[in-house]
């Protein structure tokens, strides 16, 4: 396109071989396998997953917004910071009317479904989270 600039700033990294390029990429060149064990499959025919591994939502981005996201989201605003830090560049100066978020998503919190699915079934609708929508929409990532 003529007289559009796109810059590629900055690399952020959520992945099963680590959190951060550097601990990404140490994990990928070491030859490490990113699949492992997953208690949470403990009574499955298949018991191994790729987890990421020491990913703590609440440490990460604080107790209230983790519970407010999706899986799916929490990765994706992680990486995002990832990619800032990455990049060297201060939020606060930013103008935001020239900055953007391009994400793709076919599906959106798969997990937050299957959870509160489990809900209804258990416990009824009452306590079925007021969250359920925005947090499994596939645009959440980019809002």
């Amino acid at each position: 396109m003529s007289g559009s600039d796109i810059a590629v700033t900055g690399l952020g990294l959520v992945t099963p071989a680590g959190i951060g390029v550097e601990t990404c990429w140490g994990t990928v060149r070491a030859g490490k396998p990113a699949a492992a064990p997953d208690p949470v499959l403990h009574d499955q025919p298949v018991r191994i997953s790729c987890r990421v591994p020491g990913f703590d939502a609440e440490r990460l981005l604080g107790a209230r917004r983790a519970h407010r996201l999706d899986r799916f989201v929490q990765f994706a605003l992680v990486a995002g910071g990832e990619s800032v830090a990455d990049a060297g560049l201060d939020p606060g100066t930013w103008d935001g009317a020239r900055v953007g978020v391009v994400l793709g998503s076919t599906g959106g919190g798969s997990g937050t479904v299957e959870e509160q699915h489990r809900v209804l079934r258990e416990k009824g609708l009452g306590l079925v989270s007021p969250l359920l929508l925005p947090m499994q929409l596939p645009n959440m990532v980019a809002g």
